[in-house]
């Protein structure tokens, strides 16, 4: 009766504030199926499989290429390539949000750095930062080094972030926003 109501509970909050859901077979097959992916999601960082792809990015007037967007997918050995809609919210939930951020911004800064040593010029590379990354300590830091050791140069990165993000702690937010500014890194809302 207490896993049931657990269930009903969970689906409650994930439904949003100020209502109640009545237990269901299904809440039990979901539940059990949200660990298995939570496992497997574990065990994807630690077997690199999430790739990168590279949306491009253009002048809609000149046609011209002015920048790439990266846009992670998880190559599950089971379920085939997932779209970000189908792991992400588990990874905020999880808190495994952190390092999979990490790794896109180290892959996509040294995909970026390799295109300018090879005399391609794409443009910046845009890559999403999460509510979680952004409230994070040591964001600017983590931010900076893998700038450093990638050998790409702040001024090829866009970081996009969403409005809710922000005004989530806006006061700390504009704060670590100007500091990533700062050295050149382009924002988008």
């Amino acid at each position: 009766l207490l896993q049931n109501a657990d269930a009903a509970m969970y689906k409650a909050k994930h439904e949003g504030r100020r209502n109640f859901q009545f237990y269901t077979a299904d809440m039990t097959e979901l539940a059990i199926e949200r660990v298995r992916m939570e496992t497997q999601l574990h065990r994807a960082l630690e077997r690199d499989q999430f790739v990168v792809y590279y949306q491009p990015q253009l002048d809609l007037l000149t046609g011209k290429l002015i920048g790439l967007e990266a846009l992670v997918r998880w190559q599950h050995p089971e379920l085939g390539l997932l779209l970000p809609t189908k792991f992400i919210p588990l990874a905020e939930d999880t808190g495994l949000i952190l390092p999979l951020g990490r790794w896109v911004l180290q892959t996509a800064c040294r995909q970026i750095a390799a295109w300018h040593e090879a005399d391609l010029y794409p443009g910046r590379i845009a890559v999403n930062l999460t509510g979680n990354q952004l409230k994070s300590d040591k964001v600017i830091s983590t931010i900076a080094q893998i700038l450093e050791d990638a050998g790409c140069q702040p001024d090829w990165l866009e970081l996009e972030i969403t409005e809710s993000v922000i005004m989530e702690q806006h006061g700390r937010s504009f704060n670590i926003l100007q500091r990533l500014r700062d050295p050149g890194i382009e924002l988008a809302i």
